[in-house]
């Protein structure tokens, strides 16, 4: 049940289709390995399987490197995703909450 809501909220935040993330699970990939994928993903724009095949043969720093992103790039993308976490559950405009 833990997984299966882990998924879910990885597939809500990041908008990686819940199918993926399980056939990625059942293939051998950890919880927090599809949650940074899900996340570097969604903060470079590239697809899932794109970030997830070069993961295989890479650590997730060079993924990082490779698929172009900087540590402002990272922080900017954690912010926002809090800041919508907290505007949807205080039900108030993204746009007030800052970091």
């Amino acid at each position: 049940m833990r997984i299966n809501n882990e998924m879910q909220n990885i597939s809500e935040y990041f908008g990686v289709d819940k199918q993926t993330l399980v056939m990625y699970y059942n293939n051998g990939w950890e919880m927090p390995e599809l949650r940074r994928g899900a996340f570097l993903a969604y903060a470079s724009h590239k697809s899932f399987d794109d970030v997830m095949n070069l993961r295989e043969n890479n650590s997730w720093s060079r993924v990082e490197y490779l698929i172009g992103l900087t540590p402002n790039d990272l922080k900017a993308t954690q912010d926002d995703i809090i800041s919508t976490q907290i505007a949807n559950k205080l039900d108030i405009n993204k746009s007030i909450v800052t970091f």
